[in-house]
């Protein structure tokens, strides 16, 4: 079986490429598998060491926001493909809104123009299961996009086979789309393969982390925007540190490039909260995710909408991590079956930190080798 994928990947592209660089390397480890050819952005200015497996072909094919180059997909041969695999969500493309549009009409461009088969989508938010306002799409153009995406993602669940990573999206876009091509994809554990793959632990049966120091490490990270909300967690933080309570407080995560804006309300708040605020340490090789979470004893989501599927507490559960987010619909069903996971509202939130943080931490074993059988069976769904 030939396959080949679209989208973000591994030094090539921004946020998709946490998840795009799994599903590619789990995809290629399958026997069935002959070959993957990865047509994604061009390299990035900063890159990583990784090794490629020899089934893993990188075509560095399109340019972040460059409608052309972007537009130039349509025309490349994906007949000799069993499987074309697009990665997307509604910014996938970059900033350029025409870019984004052609970009995501582009599977139904394949599958129903030029005919081609085996084209399917892995979708991870949509008009229809989020409120982008919530997320920051709040001016007057963010609503005419609104509506151009409603149309298209219309259209887009109705043509193409498209998978998402919660089931409740997937209801909701049922329930919104008649006759939609829709179906869950379980993405549990998903964004924390490559670093564990980076780091030799792929066949290990079992890893124990090094958690457990005297001063328990919280840890914040991901993607930064406005919606993910930082100053409510550094604000509960600071309050609990002058009522004596210890912590490591690191912050780790570039800023996402969707919301330009937001950087100087980030300064602000890194500067506001300096004195507690132990390491920031920007964006994180994948490979060095593997000892940031290994080492923190506690993960905080403050966020105040979530953007879609988490893959912080994806990665936070691979590792066993204790993890307080606040309460959504999705982040419930992402926490099913998970002890180590505390849904609160926001008002709980501090309490529910300081409860955490009275807790005893101590090092936690992994069971690597069944986490990653678990995602390896379910990434099969794509074929």
């Amino acid at each position: 079986m030939r396959i080949a994928y679209i989208g973000d990947f591994i030094n090539h592209g921004d946020i998709l490429s946490t998840s795009g660089t799994p599903i590619v390397f789990l995809l290629a480890r399958l026997p069935e598998v002959e070959e993957v050819d990865v047509y994604c952005p061009l390299e990035n200015k900063k890159t990583e060491p990784i090794e490629i497996p020899d089934k893993i072909k990188v075509i560095a094919t399109y340019k972040y926001g460059n409608f052309h180059s972007v537009a130039k997909l349509i025309r490349l041969d994906f007949r000799k493909y069993d499987k074309i695999i697009f990665n997307l969500l509604p910014g996938a493309y970059g900033n350029s809104t025409l870019t984004n549009l052609i970009g995501l009409f582009l599977p139904v461009i394949l599958a129903k123009i030029r005919r081609i088969k085996g084209v399917e989508i892995v979708y991870h938010n949509s008009v229809y299961t989020t409120d982008f306002r919530k997320i920051g799409w709040s001016s007057t153009a963010d609503g005419v996009k609104i509506v151009a995406l409603k149309l298209i993602e219309w259209i887009m669940f109705r043509s193409v086979k498209s998978f998402v990573l919660l089931r409740i999206y997937q209801e909701r876009i049922r329930e919104s789309i008649p006759n939609s091509k829709v179906f869950f994809l379980n993405g549990r554990y998903l964004e924390a393969i490559t670093t564990i793959i980076q780091n030799g632990k792929y066949e290990s049966e079992t890893y124990v982390t090094n958690g457990g120091t005297e001063v328990p490490v919280v840890l914040l990270h991901g993607s930064w925007s406005p919606q993910k909300n930082l100053g409510m967690a550094l604000e509960a933080l600071s309050d609990l540190r002058k009522n004596g309570v210890q912590f490591t407080l690191i912050i780790s995560g570039s800023l996402n490039s969707s919301f330009p804006l937001y950087k100087t309300e980030f300064e602000s708040l890194m500067t506001r909260h300096s004195e507690i605020i132990n390491q920031y340490l920007g964006r994180v090789e994948e490979k060095e995710l593997f000892n940031l979470f290994g080492t923190s004893d506690l993960i905080i989501l403050p966020y105040n909408s979530p953007g879609g599927h988490s893959g912080v507490i994806e990665t936070g559960s691979f590792f066993e991590n204790k993890i307080i987010a606040i309460d959504f619909p999705e982040f419930e069903e992402q926490a099913t079956g998970n002890s180590m996971i505390t849904l609160v509202n926001p008002e709980e939130l501090e309490g529910s930190i300081a409860r955490a943080l009275r807790s005893e931490f101590g090092r936690r074993t992994i069971a690597v080798r069944a986490k990653i059988d678990e995602v390896q069976k379910n990434i099969t769904e794509l074929l």
